[in-house]
């Protein structure tokens, strides 16, 4: 069959379409084991169909000799024009489930191909007309499929990953079956190939055969490499409270707060550091646990202020007048 160009994707074989592409130079269709089929064709510039050809645009052509085969249709994806050419490349329709996300999530226990195929189909964000599917697999499988974790509605179908492995797995691994496509049809089976009984022998059926290598994915060599992440040391500061006069039964009710400057810097509050409350009688109060640098290994000098319960500096109460004597030793006389 030649292949014809349509605007859209079809029901109607009956129809030509845009017409036939009975000029073109090539044309492969690639068929890999439940992978969606691909287009490539080349078609001269010139040609009466040349200036029509536009991504979005079907090809419909043949990709084999049995009838569910026939007639497949593929959607334009890229095109590109040299002097004298056109390349095309096209997907199967099937590929359209690509761009179709779910729209709500689907769980079920104990279902079947068919069953989960049904629930795939019933989650599409839109509809699919003429959308279809069979399999003769009986396996039955947990569904459980978040439609926020899945792109589109062929993550929930391709894909052989180890059923278990992931939190998501598709029909492919839970079911093991093989794909056959048929424009918006699609049959899950056993065994998808047919045997003929045919034995391939080298000079007799098989004249040539090559052997594709390729070293991409494989390691010659490792890099090793180290990170090193400095850790801020830790230190204690302690800070000294000195009476002069007086009974320490009347005695205020004061508090040191935590300050810290870096070199060059100004005094900062140290906003995780509790207020101490400083003894009545000459002693001390102490902080553990406090970084002795910053990030960069600079170090921190720590001083305090008296403050009263409320945070606010103290200079003078009941008397009493606070002096800074060093910066971490403050005296009231």
């Amino acid at each position: 069959m030649i292949p014809r160009l349509y605007e859209t994707y079809i029901s109607d074989f009956n129809t030509e379409g845009l017409g036939s592409l009975k000029d073109l130079l090539t044309i492969s269709i690639t068929k890999n084991r439940n992978q969606i089929p691909t287009l490539a064709m080349t078609y001269p510039i010139n040609a009466s169909l040349s200036k029509d050809i536009t991504e979005g645009m079907v090809i419909v052509a043949d990709m084999g000799l049995e009838d569910d085969e026939r007639n497949q249709q593929f959607r334009i994806v890229d095109v590109s024009k040299s002097m004298t050419s056109i390349s095309i490349t096209a997907n199967h329709v099937w590929s359209d489930l690509s761009n179709i996300p779910l729209k709500k999530d689907i769980s079920e226990a104990h279902a079947g191909p068919n069953r989960a195929f049904d629930l795939i189909s019933d989650a599409l964000a839109w509809p699919v007309s003429g959308l279809g599917f069979a399999s003769d697999i009986p396996t039955v499988a947990n569904l459980g499929w978040n439609f926020k974790e899945l792109g589109n509605a062929n993550a929930a179908i391709f894909g052989a990953d180890q059923a278990g492995d992931q939190t998501t797995n598709t029909m492919e691994a839970l079911y093991n079956g093989e794909f056959r496509f048929n424009n918006y049809y699609l049959t899950m089976l056993k065994h998808a190939g047919q045997d003929n009984g045919v034995v391939i022998k080298y000079g007799r059926n098989m004249q040539s055969i090559t052997r594709d290598e390729t070293t991409s994915g494989t390691y010659n060599a490792i890099m090793p490499y180290v990170t090193n992440t400095y850790e801020v040391p830790k230190t204690k500061v302690t800070a000294n409270k000195v009476w002069t006069g007086g009974r320490d039964s009347v005695r205020p009710s004061l508090f040191f707060k935590l300050y810290r400057t870096l070199e060059g810097g100004t005094a900062e509050a140290v906003t995780d550091a509790d207020q101490k409350e400083v003894p009545k009688t000459d002693g001390a109060v102490e902080w553990s646990d406090l970084p002795a640098t910053d990030q960069n290994g600079v170090t921190y000098t720590y001083s305090v202020k008296e403050v009263d319960k409320d945070g606010n500096p103290v200079t003078t109460v009941d008397g009493y007048t606070s002096e800074q004597t060093a910066e971490l030793t403050v005296t009231n006389k």
